[in-house]
């Protein structure tokens, strides 16, 4: 089965947060690299975050971290499977938001994504993805 990080799984690698990390990264050595998946959304809040960060930095170190940490993403994605928010995941939002009108709108977009590509959603977030009927999630950081 397909796996799809959400964005707090690819930032606990990014960051080599331990010892989630290490757990998350023997789990998915378990698994094809073709099974293993990421969102174009996940790559959206990747950057719009680092943008904020670079847009608040008031010192060159700062600066200059933030424009780093764009290139590593950059990288990491390149070479990551990035699956896109296509016309099912968008039909499949327009179905899910009359349902789950609390639910953040990027959260319910890689929602979509994972339903429409019958993917497993690898999250810590249960709150946000707990509830969406047909989604099956896993932490794998456990």
């Amino acid at each position: 089965m397909l796996v799809v990080l959400d964005t707090d799984h690819i930032s606990i690698l990014q960051m080599r947060n331990q010892p989630d990390c290490d757990r998350l990264e023997a789990r998915l050595s378990q698994h094809p690299s073709d099974e293993i998946a990421v969102s174009i959304v996940s790559f959206q809040e990747n950057v719009e975050g680092w943008l904020a960060w670079i847009k608040r930095a008031k010192k060159d170190a700062q600066i200059v971290e933030g424009y780093q940490q764009l290139v590593s993403i950059l990288q990491d994605y390149c070479r990551a499977r990035v699956l896109p928010f296509d016309d099912a995941a968008q039909t499949c939002f327009v179905s899910l938001r009359k349902d789950y009108r609390r639910v953040q709108t990027l959260d319910l977009r890689i929602a979509s994504i994972a339903l429409s590509n019958q993917a497993k959603l690898l999250t810590r977030n249960r709150k946000d993805f707990g509830n969406i009927r047909g989604l099956i999630l896993d932490d794998w950081t456990r």
